[in-house]
């Protein structure tokens, strides 16, 4: 669900506003997340609030408001964005689980999205994988091997 490595959060599906309720220490929500997902959702929500949220459209497992901003995922702020950023004490926000058409970063590169459609980048030539090494960050294509990304 939820991996922090140097001064990047990975985290599955995205980080709502909601999820500022509960800022959970990363191996509490990866171990709570593990511990009840296969559980029916009543059953989740009689075990904590926390464990109630992480499944739900707001939660970081489903959350798409980022990418996809709508009814059922309202966009986060650059503000709230901020405050995450600065409570998980990390610079960007790297987000699966919503397809995009390419690798993209949004709030000034806080937010990257790094899920697209594999099959159809593939035949237009788009990028297909973020690479991250020694600070640097690439896209990586088939054609070629890589280019470098300014998030």
């Amino acid at each position: 669900v939820f991996y922090i490595t140097e001064d990047i959060l990975f985290v599955h599906g995205g980080l709502s506003k909601q999820f500022l309720k509960f800022c959970p220490e990363p191996a509490e929500l990866n171990e709570l997340a593990t511990r009840i997902i296969r559980m029916r959702k009543w059953r989740r929500k009689s075990v904590s609030s926390l464990a109630g949220f992480i499944y739900r459209s707001q939660g970081p497992l489903w959350y798409r408001g980022r990418l996809h901003p709508g009814k059922k995922y309202p966009p986060i702020s650059r503000e709230d964005t901020d405050r995450l950023l600065d409570l998980s004490d990390v610079n960007r926000i790297v987000v699966g689980h919503t397809i995009c058409e390419e690798v993209s970063s949004f709030l000034d590169g806080r937010v990257i999205g790094v899920n697209v459609n594999a099959r159809l980048n593939r035949a237009e030539n788009k990028s297909r994988a973020l690479l991250i090494e020694s600070g640097l960050y690439y896209l990586l294509y088939d054609a070629q091997a890589a280019g470098e990304f300014k998030p």
